[in-house]
């Protein structure tokens, strides 16, 4: 079986991917790439490098690729260039819900405790005690909606419940799970949307999420609510958001995703002073490449035994 694996941090983990039975071949430019997936059996690459149009084309193009691994959680640009008519596409669900939650978490401890204003003082030396003592924000007994209610949403809700928050998970199939008092269908989200003091998005892009969370769910939510959004920009109206944050439908928002990334310099989110931008880095950490790493293999390991694979999202094998 020979895999590609075209996927950065790459070569620091060849070991961990040596898989008997496998050929890998690392490559790093779109010349190595099309030399060497054309006999590939198998292909391990991020959306980032997918959404490359001439990327696409060469892996649908490839005749013997069967399996089509993302090194992520979303698989939006898999899904928009489309795959090769046999390949089963499979995600890295599990690889990252611990990071991206402890990121969640960071982003709204930051609007709660006015960490943004505390730094726009810093420079002016000034101490804004008696300004900022009156708008911070305990977790306590707040009602955190998680919406995308899958490995994220439920690490997010673990993470929630140690800050003595209540849980909503929101999942198109729901469940009762140990770290929400609640998990709904996706019929529910209207009312979820009126009672959350946190909104917390952790959804794929697809067509039926895309601008889910638009205009007139954030006319209804808690004017002292916020959102926070881990999943995918265009889940959002971003317009309807900015309007929001400006006329002061919510209180704040803290975003690590966007409709456009990077965020263009001229998006009024840049100047508004009730927002937290991060640069897409919620899945980013020190032990993330190795976590990763270690589900490809599992994967690299299932592929060569003939066995099922590990988060199949499309193609043969998709529920």
């Amino acid at each position: 079986m020979k895999i590609v694996v075209a996927w950065s941090p790459p070569r620091d983990y060849a070991e961990a991917l040596a898989v008997p039975g496998a050929q890998v071949r690392w490559v790093g430019t779109v010349e190595d790439l099309a030399r060497e997936v054309a006999d590939a059996d198998g292909l391990v690459t991020s959306g980032s490098r997918y959404r490359v149009p001439e990327v696409a084309a060469l892996v649908k193009a490839a005749p013997r690729l069967r399996w089509v691994q993302a090194a992520a959680v979303g698989v939006d640009p898999f899904l928009a260039q489309g795959l090769p008519p046999r390949a089963v596409l499979t995600n890295a669900r599990g690889a990252f819900g611990q990071v991206v939650a402890e990121h969640a978490m960071a982003l709204l401890l930051a609007l709660g405790r006015q960490l943004m204003e505390m730094e726009r003082a810093r420079p002016q030396r000034a101490w804004p005690q008696r300004e900022l003592e009156a708008r911070a924000v305990s977790l306590e007994g707040k009602l955190i909606a998680i919406v995308g209610y899958g490995a994220i949403g439920r690490e997010i809700a673990r993470k929630a419940r140690a800050f003595v928050m209540r849980g909503v998970g929101v999942r198109r199939r729901p469940a009762p799970d140990e770290f929400a008092d609640e998990v709904v269908g996706m019929p529910a989200l209207r009312r979820v949307v009126v009672e959350a003091d946190v909104l917390a998005l952790a959804l794929p892009v697809a067509p039926q999420t895309r601008r889910l969370i638009g205009r007139a769910e954030l006319q209804v939510m808690k004017r002292t609510a916020v959102l926070i959004n881990v999943g995918r920009g265009a889940v959002v109206d971003e317009a309807a958001l900015i309007e929001a944050l400006r006329e002061g439908w919510i209180a704040g928002a803290g975003l690590d995703v966007f409709e456009e990334e990077p965020l263009p310099p001229g998006s009024p989110l840049w100047d508004l002073p009730n927002v937290v931008i991060s640069p897409h880095l919620g899945g980013d950490s020190d032990v993330q490449p190795a976590k990763l790493a270690a589900l490809v293999r599992r994967n690299i390991e299932r592929f060569v035994a003939g066995q099922p694979l590990e988060n199949v999202i499309a193609g043969p094998g998709a529920v």
